[in-house]
């Protein structure tokens, strides 16, 4: 892991994360039947491995609190029900589970739509950069990390990490 992420992971421990949609999503999913990550079984999710799901699960073991908004939520639950029936009904049972380990942190969305960049962001992601001083943005969208890099607020790409970690595993082979 680079210095950049030990260093935001160590400041961030234990204030707490907030898990973007697409990983928490990747989270849920995998918590629920990580089988569907192997299989490549959900569009949604297509782009990740179950690699990349191990390496949310260990990042998410380092932080003692992590949290979220209604924004973030509810476009998990949509993508959820986007599963065929059966595992739709069963993994949003998961999703209520998980939530236990969550705390939601609530900002209006008429507040959000008067963000400076609402219509650079979007709803989810100006919901989320309100809190962005107070805790970790995880994200696998660069174009957010770099939005809040440049406010001067801390954001962990996950596709970096993924990066380095299979450059090292490249360099150590060869």
């Amino acid at each position: 892991m680079s210095s950049y992420a030990e260093i935001l992971i160590d400041r961030f421990c234990s204030k707490g994360v907030l898990i973007d949609t697409n990983l928490l999503l990747l989270y849920v999913v995998g918590r629920y039947d990580d089988g569907v990550i192997r299989r490549g079984a959900f569009n949604r999710l297509a782009a990740y491995s179950i690699e990349d799901y191990s390496l949310l699960r260990g990042l998410m073991l380092l932080f003692d609190k992590y949290v979220t908004t209604p924004h973030v939520l509810a476009e998990v639950s949509n993508w959820i029900g986007k599963l065929p029936r059966g595992q739709e009904i069963e993994c949003l049972g998961r999703f209520a589970d998980i939530l236990s380990g969550f705390t939601e942190l609530t900002v209006e969305s008429f507040e959000v739509a008067f963000h400076p960049r609402f219509a650079y962001l979007g709803l989810t992601d100006a919901a989320i950069s309100k809190f962005a001083s107070e805790y970790l943005v995880l994200t696998d969208d660069a174009r957010f990390a770099v939005h809040l890099n440049e406010m001067g607020l801390d954001a962990l790409n996950i596709n970096h990490l993924r990066q380095e970690i299979w450059l090292r595993d490249r360099d150590a082979v060869s």
